[in-house]
């Protein structure tokens, strides 16, 4: 598979353990799709702020050519050398910087996960109700669809492991 990859348009370089994979192909995603999708690249640069922060704060893995190249735009590349959350966040532009804000310890991460969906809810609602038919609306209306996708994966996943009324579960409500 990591050979079909590295011909295609995802350029996925080398052989890389699944980890490593599963981040790069999130970042070029997230990068072709704020390319496809102008609306969307706010969504892009939040989602790839916390694959890079869990990467470096929470993985502990040190991040590839390939993932600094595709963040570099958004981020920067000083984030890579942080050691702790107030170091990270410093690192980055201050557009970036702000999708951190509230949180303190990388185990809260969760909290801006919840927060970055939200976002998106909010800004597909925005866009399902636009004033003129077009990608706009479609790509509204596939965001909020993620979302709701996401919620029942988290009350499924609350479900299994007896934590129904959750924290977790009042924050991505």
């Amino acid at each position: 598979m990591t050979e079909a990859l590295q011909r295609s348009a995802w350029g996925i370089p080398g052989p890389i353990d699944a980890v490593t994979l599963r981040d790069v192909l999130s970042l070029a995603w997230l990068r072709r799709l704020a390319a496809a999708a102008p609306a969307a690249s706010g969504w892009a640069r939040s989602a790839s702020t916390l694959v890079a922060v869990r990467m470096v704060l929470v993985d502990h893995t040190t991040p590839t050519s390939r993932v600094l190249d595709l963040v570099r735009p958004w981020l920067g590349r000083e984030w890579a050398n942080a050691r702790d959350l107030n170091r990270f966040r410093a690192s980055l532009p201050r557009l970036s910087q702000t999708v951190l804000d509230g949180v303190d310890d990388p185990r809260d991460l969760w909290r801006v996960e919840a927060r970055i969906r939200a976002d998106v809810e909010t800004d597909g609602f925005r866009l399902i109700h636009g004033v003129l038919p077009g990608p706009d609306v479609v790509l509204g209306a596939i965001a909020v669809l993620a979302v709701d996708g996401w919620r029942l994966r988290a009350a499924l996943a609350a479900a299994e492991a007896g934590t129904g009324s959750s924290e977790v579960l009042d924050a991505v409500a």
